[in-house]
């Protein structure tokens, strides 16, 4: 539709028909917009709107403003400060130097305690507890969320006085964790890079890798293995290792990792852990569909 055919409605009432400027008829256009309702036929109000930018999110990797414009019926203008606003909050995320924005961490952890009582964390945390008194140590389960490794079950090993405690509700760098990176792992090299364009990579320690062709390395590693592992990358004096928790299709739902202190695992031990937690998630994996 032309701007002329559009604004012509619009022209103020005793008007000779005189050309009205570009910015007139956004003015008249906007000035008789009708408001934005939901589907019971009320104006959808701020929290609404976040609330459809959260779907919006769930169904989508990201989304750019012009996009939330449109799905909303809302200027620009107005999207950008909702926008602006849930990112103040952690809800979401802006992509460096672009429009476009992922979820936030603060979603992640407010459907912490939904994922923490899952069907999914009831199902594991027996398998947990058994391999838990196999090996030892202190074992975990966790899920990739964004560029986070999130801890959602965790069982103290009960016979070591030094152990790793439980991380529950904890999120470290992906690419800092055995979890993280078994699961990164399954990513193509291509989807990595996308999913730390624009940022670098934190140190949590001077052993992290922080750049994304180290970790890229680091990840055929892992595919070539069958396992990934942390040399004291996210905490001093902790080492892990982790593999994919998948389903009986084989699609990863999560990680399965032990951890110890340092001293309690040297490079030997790597083959007898990894093979105990590939025998867990495989147990588990049948009961998955």
């Amino acid at each position: 539709m032309s701007w002329r055919s559009a604004a012509a409605p619009f022209l103020p009432s005793g008007d000779s028909g005189a050309a009205m400027s570009g910015q007139d008829r956004i003015v008249a256009f906007m000035a008789r917009r009708p408001a934005q309702t939901n589907s019971n036929g009320h104006p959808a109000g701020s929290v609404e709107n976040a609330m459809r930018t959260f779907q919006l999110l769930r169904d989508r990797r990201s989304i750019r403003v012009a996009e939330l414009a449109a799905e909303l019926g809302v200027a620009r203008s107005t999207a950008h400060r909702l926008l602006a606003l849930l990112s103040a909050y952690g809800a979401v995320e802006q992509e460096p130097g672009t429009p476009t924005y992922r979820p936030g961490p603060l979603l992640g952890q407010l459907g912490l305690s939904t994922l923490r009582q899952s069907d999914l964390v009831r199902l594991i945390h027996p398998y947990l507890e058994r391999l838990s008194d196999e090996v030892d140590e202190t074992v975990h389960f966790s899920v990739l969320h964004g560029r986070e490794n999130v801890f959602l079950d965790s069982v103290e090993c009960r016979r070591q006085a030094l152990r790793v405690t439980s991380r529950v509700g904890v999120s470290y760098p992906a690419h800092a964790t055995s979890g993280g990176k078994a699961l990164l792992a399954r990513m193509s090299d291509d989807a990595v890079r996308e999913l730390f364009a624009g940022r670098g990579l934190d140190g949590c320690t001077d052993r992290t890798v922080v750049t994304v062709e180290a970790l890229l390395r680091e990840l055929e590693e892992v595919r070539i293995n069958g396992y990934a592992t942390n040399w004291g990358e996210s905490e001093i004096g902790v080492a892990a290792v982790a593999v994919v928790q998948h389903t009986s299709r084989g699609d990863a739902v999560g990680a399965l990792a032990v951890s110890a202190p340092e001293q309690r695992l040297p490079p030997s031990r790597l083959s007898y852990l990894a093979r105990k937690l590939h025998e867990a998630s495989d147990e588990i994996g049948v009961l998955i569909a």
